[in-house]
C-alpha cells in the first residue's frame, strides 16, 4: 500500500466507508456508507406557510396569494401596473401555456441586460429560513433569477417544506430513489433565493438590486 492508498483508506475509515475507490462498484460504495443520525433541526410551532411568508417579507421580499395558477397573468399585469414596471418578456417554459396578454409575447430563453421583468416557477420553498428553491433546466433559465430588475415567482404552498433536509428528501424522491443513479439526474444548478439582491458596501447603507433583482415578488397558490 502506497502513501496515497493509506491516506484514502484512513479517510474512508473515518467516514465509516469500506472498500476502495478503485475496486468498489458505485452501488457497493453507496451501500457501504454508514447511516448518520439525523441532524438537529430548528424547532418551531408556527404554521409552515405563515413562517415562510414572515421570513420572506422580513428581507424585503413581497408576496400575495392567488386562488390558482390560472390567475397568474392577471395578477402579474396588476403588479406591474402598481409598481410601474414593464410587463415581463421572459418566463419559465412551464408557464407559457397560461392566458397571457398577446401583446406581451413571453418567451422562454435566457434573460439579457435589457430584460426588465421575468416570471419563474419555483421548485419549492423552505420555511426554516424563508427562501425559494430553483432548479436549472431548459424550461427554467438560470438568468431569470439574477439578471432582470423584477423577478416574479409562482410558488405552490404544497411545496413549502419545513427544513432544508426535507427539500433534499423531496428532490431525491421525485428524481427516483435508486442509489446508483439518482445523483446523475440532479439538475446542473440548484439556487436558494432569500429575497431581492442587497448590499451594505456603500456607506454601510442597505441598497437593493446591487447584484441582481431589485424586487422579488411571489405569487402563492394552494
Amino acid at each position: 500500500m502506497n502513501n496515497r492508498e493509506r491516506i484514502l483508506t484512513a479517510i474512508r475509515t473515518a467516514l465509516g466507508k469500506s472498500g476502495t475507490a478503485e475496486t468498489a462498484d458505485p452501488a457497493a460504495r453507496a451501500n457501504a456508507i454508514t447511516p448518520r443520525a439525523p441532524h438537529p433541526r430548528l424547532a418551531f410551532s408556527e404554521p409552515i406557510t405563515e413562517r415562510w411568508q414572515r421570513l420572506w417579507t422580513a428581507r424585503a421580499g413581497t408576496v400575495c396569494e392567488l386562488p390558482s395558477r390560472d390567475a397568474l397573468p392577471e395578477a402579474v399585469a396588476a403588479w406591474c401596473a402598481e409598481v410601474g414596471a414593464a410587463p415581463p418578456t421572459h418566463a419559465s417554459g412551464t408557464l407559457l401555456n397560461l392566458s397571457w396578454p398577446a401583446a406581451w409575447q413571453l418567451r422562454c430563453e435566457p434573460a439579457t441586460v435589457t430584460t426588465e421583468t421575468a416570471v419563474s416557477e419555483a421548485y419549492a420553498g423552505v420555511a426554516e429560513v424563508g427562501s425559494l428553491v430553483f432548479l436549472s433546466a431548459p424550461v427554467h433559465p438560470i438568468t431569470h433569477r439574477f439578471v432582470p430588475d423584477n423577478h416574479l415567482v409562482l410558488l405552490s404552498q404544497s411545496r413549502i417544506v419545513a427544513h432544508f433536509e426535507e427539500f433534499w428528501a423531496l428532490l431525491r424522491d421525485e428524481l427516483g430513489d435508486d442509489a446508483t443513479d439518482w445523483r446523475e439526474r440532479l439538475p446542473r444548478t440548484i439556487n436558494f433565493v432569500a429575497g431581492p439582491s442587497r448590499t451594505g458596501d456603500v456607506e454601510q447603507t442597505i441598497q437593493l438590486g446591487a447584484h441582481g433583482p431589485r424586487r422579488v415578488h411571489v405569487f402563492l397558490i394552494p
